[in-house]
């Protein structure tokens, strides 16, 4: 699966139409990724994942840039490398 690199306003109609047709749309924000180093991450997933990205340089930076109105969950000790966060609906 090749990314798509998106913008914060094709993310916002991206998880509406999830959130629509799914039930559900998940941003999952990485760090250290190989093939964006120095960079964020935060994927799309909705009943699978997705090949919607957002990039950003820092997180303030990709929290505005993800979807009005989520809720953010902290990563755990289970979660894999890079995890930085969750945010869903």
């Amino acid at each position: 699966m090749l990314d798509q690199i998106i913008t914060a306003e094709i993310a916002r109609q991206l998880h509406n139409e999830a959130m629509r047709t799914r039930g559900m749309a998940v941003w999952t924000v990485m760090e250290d990724q190989a093939a964006y180093p120095g960079k964020l991450m935060a994927r799309l997933a909705t009943t699978e994942t997705t090949p919607y990205v957002l990039l950003a340089d820092t997180i303030v930076e990709m929290r505005a840039a993800l979807p009005p109105g989520l809720h953010r969950s902290d990563r755990t000790p289970a979660d894999p490398d890079g995890l930085v966060e969750l945010w869903s609906s």
